[in-house]
């Protein structure tokens, strides 16, 4: 069946099919989400355990070790590590890409259920979280208040958290800093001994007095009735007066040995905003929600929820990533339609005809569109891989029909019937163009089979520009030879003068063309040598060319960590993080928001959205205006801001960086180097990695260098003398959960009183357990009732503990990492290597390479494997098309000089080997070999004419020549915009079209020669005979 026919034969038919398409794909766009990036399920879950009052080390052999044990055989994990700090454990298990994570997180529960009985009984129990894209939050809100603020929790339970959960699309609600009432019971050792009584019996007695107990059924006539026995402790005076034992015959009553108060409950965490002390609400979308809707939908509801909260409630945003993604997205938008206008404007210029022109530019509204349908059927979203798979098949639209159009026009400037001139005009080049798209179509396939963060990233964009690419060679088969047989009529009316100065303009650059074909034809040696030696000169330039993993993104953000000396109070980090924030904002103009988050949650929260937490550590984030309205780049003004921290003495370590949240996300806060120091010797250790980070610094060329937390926390530790303590009664067990009890207190569960839910916590008076000799005065339970003296049988040493405890492996690991500037990534890794080599580490420490340069290392090998897999593949789509070995091999020889383009459009501009442009490459293999085709088959068709050899090619290169411009410069100037962007989220699109018309413009113009004399060169036994 011949589809050219077919759409010419039937017009009305085919303009409705492609009318249908028009409006399916307005119908999709109105319904798509819009995100910065696609939706990523990374295949990771973290397992988060917290231990109330648990030191780094107890944490880490308490539950750490335990748990990393047994979730080690977890099906297809790749990976373990883990952080242990003071209260909780942070696992994190790493597993292969292709893994349904969901199953997963099932295995590993299913395994930590095995073991939970032997876990700590104060450790709660261990948490899943998976992690992907849309923990990102949507948008963080500080909510301050005066009066109103030791009352917060009820209003953020019973009014704000409903109200903006029930939005559409919203995931999760959660908060930090946010005051929490608890009932304190304050128990007085000294009275309590008077009575007779410990802790323990305290204890035991409110737990059993706070349970409501079912007591079965009770049928009464035709009715069953449940019966229970509910708690007796209503109210504030029932606990006041709840009796806890009998001494002389009198009841002894909890006020007797101990003060009750309702306080707020101690955290470590703080969080400010615009100065003012604030609870911070992070809010997370459902994966596949429109992130933007939900943005405009919380603003909406919190203008609402201030009429139910108290006049003095303030609420304000800290961060939001809708105006990022907004920004971002309205900017390649922009490049898209800017690079439309071009492509029209030059297709005007070349056709020079109105109506000739306007079947072209039809063709990219149907092409275009046909990429929201897609998008809407795969349930992708609208993001920046997503808008660039439409600019990078801007161009390339409206190649298949100007190659058809141009064979057209021909036939009816010859005479032929328009009829008949478009079915046989599209047939020709039927061939030609089906090759050339799934040429360019085969390269991205091997994209599609890629792990990691490659395929994640670029799925979207292959399966749409596919997608696109296919739609042009449905257009240019059926409605361009439709529009052709309508409006396309041999010209009657005298030419314009600027249509005739133009034509002689066509035509003296064909001729001329020709001529060269001809010269070049008879010296193909020279050209020969001539090309290699531009190729030759391009491959020793590559040592010039820095490389990179993922561009960063100037998302308007800038990111400050610190910490302060180890054991330090949150309170005092607190004063240095409104201190340093006040700093930035009097050095910085750029600031035009900032928050603090100070300390550390109990539950690690904060640590799954990319901050940093402990208690001596804050986060101070600032938000600058749109990168256009700068002089400065976020990464530029954190090395400013840098030098500023410098003079800061209580600052122990400091990270600034202008990535912001998104790349903490995407790159999960990985350093662009770090070095992994494994070893049972930590004194040699520490002495290595003091050289390494000296000579880094010494470098110059490195920053925000973190090394790991040395043992220097201090602490006390009770030496227990274990032959005492067993003769008395006491073993390790009693005296460890006792100790704990009466040191941190006791959580007995949450109580409704006096219709508030409050937390019970059990623990002595702070005067007796801030002092030494009160501490050793507090009594101990034996075995046997007995009371012991904790002093007589431990005594307190002085010691020093770590911050936190990194282990990877099983094994504790000691990590170095850095920010680089000034240089690339390949060039910081290979300065990194030279100093571990002339560190002169002892022989027993062994040492791994990390951080990005070991993702780009993988991705880049991936990378190369889909490259000379595409190359395989558009060889084998040539074999068939032209039915020969020999015709794919001349078409191939354009593909060294795309990577020729490349080079010098690098040393051009700058511009470094990413994974961005490196998948650049790839997709420009595809895409020069179209010329390459183009030639080589318009050459074969005029032989079978009847031409000779060197004719054949001078005539195929000048009837050629105006398409092969044609789509070349199309390609090209859609891609000018997308290139030379400065708009917010143009560093990662930037490269992409740096590198697309390097290539193209430097392998068009050797193609243009090279391909013809290769030709020759292949049949150059036809052309000694035609010579003689």
């Amino acid at each position: 069946m011949n589809i050219s026919r077919l759409s010419v034969n039937n017009p009305i038919g085919t303009a409705m099919v492609f009318i249908a398409i028009l409006v399916v794909g307005l119908i999709s766009i109105s319904s798509l989400p819009r995100d910065v990036m696609p939706d990523m399920d990374f295949p990771t879950l973290t397992v988060i355990t917290v231990y109330p009052g648990a030191s780094p080390e107890d944490v880490e052999s308490g539950v750490t070790s335990l748990l990393e044990a047994v979730l080690a055989s977890t099906p297809n994990l790749q990976g373990i590590n883990s952080v242990s700090r003071e209260n909780v454990s942070i696992i994190t298990l790493q597993f292969q890409w292709e893994s349904n994570i969901s199953d997963a997180a099932n295995d590993a529960r299913d395994i930590m259920e095995l073991i939970k009985n032997d876990l700590p009984s104060a450790a709660q129990s261990p948490f899943i979280m998976k992690i992907n894209s849309a923990m990102l939050p949507v948008v963080a809100l500080a909510v301050s208040a005066e009066e109103s603020y030791d009352n917060f929790d009820h209003i953020y339970r019973n009014i704000i958290s409903p109200r903006l959960s029930r939005i559409d699309g919203v995931g999760t609600v959660f908060p930090i800093a946010n005051p929490e009432k608890e009932l304190l019971i304050e128990v007085d050792p000294v009275q309590l001994s008077a009575y007779g009584l410990t802790l323990q019996n305290i204890t035991a007695i409110f737990k059993a007095e706070q349970m409501s107990i079912p007591a079965g059924s009770l049928k009464v006539g035709d009715y069953d009735l449940s019966v229970s026995v509910p708690s007796s402790l209503k109210d504030f005076h029932d606990v006041e007066n709840l009796v806890i034992s009998q001494f002389n015959n009198k009841a002894v009553h909890l006020k007797d040995v101990a003060k009750l108060n309702v306080r707020l409950k101690p955290k470590d965490e703080k969080v400010y905003s615009g100065g003012k002390r604030s609870i911070a609400l992070f809010v997370q979308k459902q994966t596949g929600y429109n992130t933007l809707s939900i943005y405009k939908s919380v603003l909406e509801e919190m203008e609402e929820i201030k009429k139910y909260v108290p006049a003095d409630v303030e609420i304000s945003e800290i961060f939001n990533t809708a105006d990022m993604i907004e920004e971002t997205i309205k900017n390649l938008t922009s490049t898209v339609w800017l690079g439309a206008m071009w492509v029209m404007l030059v297709v005007l210029l070349f056709l020079r005809n109105i109506r000739s022109s306007l079947i072209i530019i039809l063709t990219i509204p149907f092409s275009l569109i046909t990429a929201f349908i897609v998008i809407y059927l795969f349930d992708y979203t609208i993001n920046i891989f997503s808008l660039m798979s439409l600019v990078i098949a801007m161009g390339m639209v409206v190649d298949s029909a100007i190659v058809v159009l141009e064979n057209i026009i021909q036939k009816i400037e010859k005479g032929e019937r328009p009829r008949e001139a478009s079915i046989f005009g599209a047939g020709e080049m039927g061939t030609a163009i089906t090759g050339s798209i799934f040429t360019t179509i085969a390269v991205f396939v091997p994209l599609l089979f890629l792990g990691g963060i490659v395929g994640v990233m670029f799925k979207q964009l292959v399966v749409i520009t596919t997608a696109i690419l296919l739609a042009s060679l449905l257009a240019a088969l059926t409605l361009t030879p439709m529009l052709s047989s309508k409006l396309i009529r041999v010209r009657k009316k005298e030419k314009s003068k600027l249509f005739l100065w133009s034509e002689r303009m066509f035509q003296g650059l064909e001729m001329g063309y020709k001529k060269m074909l001809a010269w070049a034809v008879w010296h193909k040696t020279a050209v020969v040598v001539i090309a290699f030696s531009i190729f030759g000169l391009s491959i020793f330039s590559i040592r010039f060319i820095g490389t990179d993993y993922i561009p960063e993104f100037d998302s308007g953000d800038m990111i400050l960590t610190f910490q302060t000396d180890e054991g330090t109070a949150v309170e005092k980090t607190e004063n240095i993080a409104i201190e340093i924030e006040a700093l930035v904002r009097e050095h910085v103009p750029y600031v035009t928001s900032s928050y603090i988050v100070a300390g550390q949650t109990e539950k690690g929260l904060l640590s799954s959205i990319g901050f940093t937490e402990g208690k001596n550590s804050a986060t101070v984030g600032f938000r600058f205006n749109m990168p256009e309205e700068r002089d400065l780049n976020s990464t530029e003004i954190a090395l400013e801001v840098d030098k500023l921290l410098k003079d800061i003495p209580e600052l122990d370590k400091y990270s600034v960086g202008g990535a912001g949240v998104l790349s903490a996300v995407v790159l999960g806060n990985q350093k662009p180097v770090e070095v992994k120091l494994f070893g049972n010797d930590f004194e040699k250790l520490d002495e290595a990695i003091q050289k390494i980070s000296d000579a880094l610094y010494a470098d110059g060329n490195f920053y925000n260098i973190e090394i790991p937390s040395s043992r220097n926390k201090p602490e006390f530790k009770f030496e227990v003398d274990r032959a005492r303590a067993s003769s008395m009664g006491l073993n390790n067990l009693l005296i460890s959960m006792q100790m704990r009890q009466s040191l941190y207190g006791a959580g007995l569960g949450k109580i409704s009183l006096d219709g508030q839910n409050l937390g019970v916590v059990v623990k002595y008076e702070e005067e007796y357990i801030k002092d030494i000799d009160k501490i050793n005065n507090l009594q101990l339970i034996n075995t046997m009732g007995q009371k012991v003296r904790i002093g007589d049988i431990a005594t307190v040493e002085p010691a020093f503990t770590y911050q936190e405890i990194v282990r990877e492996g099983q094994q504790r690991l000691f990590r170095i990492s850095a920010d680089m500037k000034n240089i690339s990534l390949g060039e910081a890794f290979q300065r990194v290597q030279d100093i571990v080599d002339d560190a002169g580490l002892d022989e027993n420490i062994s040492v791994v390479y990390d951080g990005q340069v070991s993702e780009q290392s993988e991705s880049f090998d991936d990378l190369a494997l889909a490259f000379m897999v595409g190359l395989m593949l558009v060889y084998m789509i040539l074999a068939a098309l032209f039915k020969s070995l020999k015709y794919p091999f001349i078409i191939l020889f354009t593909v060294p000089f795309t990577i020729t383009g490349v080079i010098f459009a690098f040393l051009l501009t700058g511009t470094t080997l990413s994974l961005v442009t490196f998948t650049g490459v790839i997709m420009l293999i595809g895409v020069v070999v179209n010329n390459g085709i183009i030639l080589v088959d318009y050459t074969n068709l005029l032989r079978g004419r009847g031409l000779q050899l060197s004719e054949a090619i001078q005539e195929a290169g000048r009837s050629r020549l105006r398409p092969v411009l044609m789509t070349t410069i199309t390609t090209v100037i859609a891609m000018v915009p997308m290139a030379i962007s400065k708009t917010m989220g143009s560093e990662i699109w930037s490269p992409l079209g740096i590198t697309m018309i390097g290539g193209l413009l430097v392998s068009t113009l050797i193609t243009l020669v090279l391909v013809p004399v290769v030709y020759a060169l292949m049949n150059l036994g036809t052309l000694r005979k035609e010579r003689k």
